[in-house]
């Protein structure tokens, strides 16, 4: 389990074909933190550590998380968010985020105000449907609260920490961000339609 507040952002080094899947070395600050076997936030996909060296930890994703997310447009250089998983006690000062991408978005606008930028998104109806003003969406693992909710787009208001902290700083109008919806909204969904049966 995750609450969506980045830790670090690393950078892949290498990216390698492996068993139908991929394997993906990346450089982080928090290799000393991660163990083994242990579940890591990548860019919003729940990923786990199966290598370390000194400066590096690897992940492998395998054709189904490959075809669900972004991380097929990962490359040499590709800059991703980084969370541990959370331990027992820490706080979860964003919202509960298990990193089961849900699906992709794509940046339809990007508009500064002083020192924040308003971000709206594209996404499919199936996901838009979740979206509510005020409620929570993790955007590449990020936390976010959604502040606009149409039948095909949403809006995020990102504050200079965010932008500094996180790859949503850099990010461009089209660029793809892996998308999961609050787990609350898929539970009041699945039991609202259990009672319609």
């Amino acid at each position: 389990m995750f609450s969506g507040i980045i830790k670090n952002i690393g950078t892949i080094v290498r990216v390698t074909e492996k068993q139908g899947g991929r394997e993906y070395e990346i450089r982080t600050s928090l290799r000393r933190s991660l163990n083994m076997g242990e579940s890591v936030l990548i860019a919003g996909i729940c990923s786990t550590v199966i290598k370390k060296t000194p400066t590096t930890i690897t992940v492998f994703h395998m054709p189904e998380t490959l075809a669900k997310t972004t991380s097929t447009e990962w490359r040499k250089g590709t800059l991703v968010n980084i969370e541990p998983s959370l331990r027992v006690g820490e706080d979860i000062s964003g919202h509960v985020v298990s990193g089961h991408v849900d699906g992709n978005a794509r940046v339809s606008e990007i508009r500064e105000e002083g020192v924040c930028k308003w971000v709206s998104f594209s996404l499919s109806k199936d996901l838009a449907k979740y979206m509510i003003p005020k409620g929570s969406v993790a955007v590449d693992g990020v936390s976010l609260t959604v502040t606009d909710a149409r039948k095909q787009s949403f809006s995020v208001a990102l504050i200079p920490y965010t932008l500094s902290h996180t790859t949503l700083g850099i990010i461009k109008k089209d660029d793809p961000v892996n998308i999961e919806v609050d787990q609350v909204a898929k539970y009041i969904e699945r039991f609202a339609s259990r009672g319609k049966k």
